[in-house]
């Protein structure tokens, strides 16, 4: 009776039924509830293909522009650089123009004593020209520039005007006389590397030197071509750069008669 019953194939046939349904569910719910686990050179192997893209995003996050306040220790540091070396430089040119006999470190001393009034003028400067420098057309930009950097130069030479004794009328209320030549001499002096820069090394370095973009190379020839117009820019302007110092350092001069005596 019993072994009937277990060779019957309708209970066969049920049984294997039910066996397979049993197992399908249990896998079914194995499959459901076990995580998959890969390998661990499989698991190492995925972090590393998913590290650039995160390094992407890294480097994709842009910062915010500084505040007018965080600007400013940065516009002093820069200003308190140019002012050691810029006042020696006028004081040079002066002596040059009229004709001045004086040891480097005579210089050096007056230049000294106007440092902190050079680094703070410099720094009005350059907080002044930089919504000019965003909202202006570049040349208008570097001629407005140009006549605030006038005033930075006229402080200095008026100081060695008077530490010299050239015998001339020089008072602090003239430092921005000859604001036309700052104008002019910084549209050109910084006007032409600008605008001219990129147009010399296409027409002039291209064909000599070839490079490619993003090579250091390809970067050092963008600068040989920058340095090389603003020297000769710097040139073209140095005549306007003494008109002014002459207005400057002598008050009692006009446009037309700074330039006679320079001339």
């Amino acid at each position: 009776m019993t072994n009937s019953k277990h060779n019957d194939p309708q209970v066969l046939a049920t049984a294997t039924v039910t066996t397979t349904s049993a197992e399908t569910a249990v896998n079914g719910i194995a499959g459901a509830q076990a995580p998959k686990i890969d390998p661990p050179s499989v698991s190492i192997r995925n972090k590393r293909l998913e590290q650039p893209k995160l390094f992407q995003t890294e480097q994709s996050v842009k910062t915010r522009p500084r505040t007018f306040m965080e600007r400013q220790p940065y516009i002093f540091a820069y200003g308190a650089a140019i002012s050691t070396f810029s006042p020696m430089a006028t004081a040079y040119q002066l002596c040059k123009l009229y004709n001045i006999k004086a040891a480097p470190s005579q210089l050096a001393r007056m230049s000294a004593t106007i440092f902190p009034h050079q680094t703070m003028l410099k720094a009005i400067q350059m907080n002044a020209s930089t919504p000019v420098k965003e909202y202006l057309n570049p040349w208008a930009a570097f001629a407005v520039v140009g006549v605030l950097q006038g005033g930075v130069y006229g402080q200095s030479n008026v100081h060695f005007s008077n530490a010299l004794k050239l015998g001339k009328v020089a008072s602090l209320k003239g430092i921005f006389r000859g604001s036309a030549f700052a104008g002019c001499r910084d549209t050109i002096s910084q006007g032409i590397p600008f605008m001219c820069s990129g147009a010399f090394r296409q027409s002039v370095l291209d064909p000599l030197w070839d490079t490619k973009e993003g090579t250091p190379l390809h970067s050092a020839k963008m600068w040989s071509s920058v340095i090389a117009t603003s020297v000769v820019a710097t040139y073209m302007s140095q005549g306007l750069h003494n008109f002014q110092i002459a207005m400057q350092a002598d008050q009692s001069l006009g446009y037309v008669s700074a330039v006679q005596s320079v001339v």
